[in-house]
């Protein structure tokens, strides 16, 4: 279409502000002339609009972080230079006139500091940072009377010896939009449109056609996200991750076309851009390309379990060596949950979040938390309410709630996913109280298990050692073809309950397919196995208690024939209920019920036992289910050399026995009184103390022994 008149572009704006409208909207109402060539453009820019930095024309160049432009960051510009700490006004005045543009503005000391730890830019960089200038201005407000003035921030790691003697570089900002939206590409497309700017060398007729029309701000109805006082639950998974908005299940992609699954695949792709994560990802990933397989990273969570020393990635075409998450500074764990969170955050914005994390030691539980805070807290620039909670714990407290039970029972929860198997025990009660609707008393928890996604790569390897002569007859064992066929046989096995074939097609050293009938273990056999030990140890744990049980079963396996008829079998002649598995949205909308005031009470049970001495034959509790760890109870005098706890396994029933041990001190003390403290859920201390000084060792005690 030609337009050569004011007119003519006025007559037609209308008709561009409903193509607009529809293609924001990804709904075409109307015949709009104009509407198939934006989708053309924009898929045009598609590939640059996924780049943090643009360069326009005219010394321009588009941060998406701050939804504005560094005047001569990408490319040849006269900087200014001024000394510290004068008056802002005095700076934004020359370079206004400089630039005749009045929306100029000078970066805050934060949009600095996103400058640093760059890669793969483009333009100059010393030491990941700009290369334009040691120091860069940056607006300060000075707190005393509250005035803007100027100062420097350091972009070459330098130490700042004397501010007062530095010259900064002036690198001002055009703003387009407010820095904390973040936009999506349909929205910088058309504001690069409004602020007439153009990709540097980008040739399109109708770009050029849609600089000419007189377009504002206005014509776009941006939206603001609102503020949510919503409760967002993350189940992060092993090879999933299950988002719930209290009680809605969201879909986390970054493309349309996937359509709407709440299994968000727990992976990032690195590939030589931003990070890609969740469905998007996983398409890529499922194309098996043996070019690109190892941008992926598919272990994430065994990786920050721990379970995974190290992983190796290609990234901007150099392998990156990443050690175990304990003991390095590069946090994958973070990029996700940032990631994660900017798409959770997208259109509206939510400050309070729900989160299972595993069953780990304290201090890397404490990392964990940091780094999906430090994250969350990043992508939305906004201080959160994180409460972090086991899955097992989770999936409970829905579950109460869709079975609709109302008693006070003991239960059980075994939790097969992909990652570790993890079980627990407890009491729920139902609680009369208004605060609470169950209280929910935990005894333990703990894993019993590998979990499915290392099961079935031990059959994998398995698989590959009995057609090892015919896999290399194809050429098909090379390190890097091997782990890449690995990762195929696993997904044979998931899908070989329903297509019962032995034929499959891998990757040979020519980087070609070849499809091959191969040799299989007796598969179910090899599944009962595992599944029989999971089971096992978990009735060791629960059949302590004799009380009538529920046991609930989470996760996938669960559901498998194999699995419930093997359960089925073992618990046949116990007094348990058991439970089926609910759908995967479950232990989310628990994470939601878990939340900082809500309907359930849980309190972690510290001591198993209920500890105590033989009075005129009856038994006197000293130390109980509720005693705080590490806390000397005064327990009986120290005259003599031996002396009898009596214990009885918490909660208390009809069958429950109460047991004897004999212990015993080496310097009796008359004048002395022996101490007991616990230290775990089984085990405690003693020692003897006088005048409030320990005068003997500290003897250990394992009642589980």
């Amino acid at each position: 279409m030609k337009l050569k008149t004011q007119k003519d572009f006025n007559l037609f704006k209308e008709e561009l502000l409903i193509a607009i409208r529809d293609f924001l909207s990804n709904k075409p109402t109307s015949n709009s002339l104009f509407f198939k060539d934006l989708e053309f453009t924009y898929k045009k820019l598609n590939f640059i609009l996924n780049q943090r930095f643009v360069k326009m024309e005219n010394f321009f160049c588009f941060d998406r972080k701050v939804n504005a432009c560094w005047i001569g960051l990408c490319g040849n510009y006269n900087i200014e230079t001024f000394d510290y700490d004068i008056p802002l006004k005095n700076v934004l005045d020359k370079i206004k006139t400089s630039f005749k543009i009045n929306n100029l503005d000078l970066p805050t000391k934060q949009e600095l500091l996103n400058l640093t730890n760059l890669k793969n830019v483009n333009f100059p960089t010393i030491n990941d940072r700009p290369a334009i200038g040691a120091y860069i201005l940056y607006k300060y407000e000075n707190p005393k009377n509250l005035k803007f003035y100027v100062r420097s921030l350091s972009m070459s790691r330098l130490p700042v010896k004397s501010l007062a003697d530095i010259q900064g570089v002036v690198v001002p900002l055009y703003r387009l939009y407010n820095s904390e939206v973040e936009l999506d590409n349909k929205y910088i497309f058309l504001l690069w449109v409004i602020h007439k700017l153009k990709p540097f060398d980008f040739k399109d007729e109708f770009y050029d056609l849609l600089l000419q029309f007189d377009l504002h701000e206005n014509d776009l109805k941006i939206k603001l996200p609102e503020i949510s006082s919503d409760v967002i639950g993350i189940d992060f998974g092993t090879t999933s991750t299950i988002v719930t908005r209290e009680k809605t299940p969201l879909s986390i992609s970054f493309d349309i076309e996937t359509g709407i699954d709440i299994n968000n695949p727990t992976i990032i792709e690195f590939d030589n851009q931003e990070p890609l994560i969740s469905h998007i990802a996983y398409k890529h990933y499922k194309e098996f390309n043996i070019d690109k397989f190892f941008r992926f990273v598919t272990e994430l969570k065994p990786w920050m379990e721990g379970k995974k020393r190290r992983l190796s990635i290609i990234y901007q075409n150099q392998e990156v060596e990443i050690p175990r998450y304990e003991k390095t500074d590069i946090d994958l764990l973070e990029l996700y949950f940032f990631n994660l969170a900017k798409q959770i955050n997208k259109t509206t914005i939510f400050t309070e979040y729900v989160v299972s994390i595993p069953l780990v030691n304290p201090k890397l539980e404490a990392k964990i938390i940091n780094s999906i805070k430090t994250a969350i807290i990043k992508a939305i620039n906004k201080n959160i309410t994180l409460k972090t909670i086991y899955s097992t714990t989770a999936y409970l407290l829905e579950a109460l709630n869709q079975y609709e039970i109302k008693s006070n029972n003991l239960y059980g929860v075994i939790d097969f996913g992909g990652g570790d198997v993890e079980y627990e025990i407890g009491l729920f009660e139902y609680s009369k109280e208004m605060r609470y609707d169950y209280i929910i008393k935990r005894l333990e928890n703990n894993t019993i298990g590998i979990g499915n996604e290392a099961i079935l790569e031990l059959i994998a390897y398995e698989i590959i050692e009995i057609n090892r002569d015919l896999l290399q007859q194809y050429k098909m064992c090379d390190y890097s073809i091997q782990k890449l066929n690995k990762v195929i046989i696993i997904d044979f096995l998931k899908k070989y309950q329903q297509e019962q074939t032995n034929k499959i097609s891998l990757f040979t050293a020519s980087k070609t397919k070849a499809e091959i009938e191969i040799e299989l273990p007796d598969i179910n056999d090899l599944l009962k196995i595992h599944y029989e030990v999971i089971i096992d140890n978990f009735l060791k744990h629960f059949n302590q208690y004799h009380q009538p049980k529920y046991l609930f079963l989470s996760g996938e396996v669960t559901k498998s024939p194999i699995f419930k008829e093997l359960l089925t079998q073992k618990i046949s002649s116990l007094n348990i209920k058991l439970l089926e598995a609910l759908p995967k949205e479950t232990t989310a909308l628990g994470l939601v019920k878990a939340r900082q005031g809500g309907r359930f009470k849980i309190e972690n049970i510290n001591f198993k036992y209920i500890l105590g001495v033989n009075k005129n034959n009856k038994f006197l509790p000293m130390i109980t289910e509720k005693t705080p760890f590490n806390k000397w109870i005064k327990f009986i005098d120290a005259s003599e050399e031996f002396f009898e706890i009596y214990y009885i396994l918490y909660p208390i029933d009809k069958e429950s026995k109460i047991k004897r041990k004999k212990l015993e001190i080496k310097t009796p003390d008359k004048d002395g009184f022996i101490y007991i403290r616990t230290i775990d859920k089984t085990k405690f201390e003693y020692a003897v103390i006088k005048d409030n000084k320990l005068i003997s060792e500290i003897y250990k005690v394992n009642l589980k022994d």
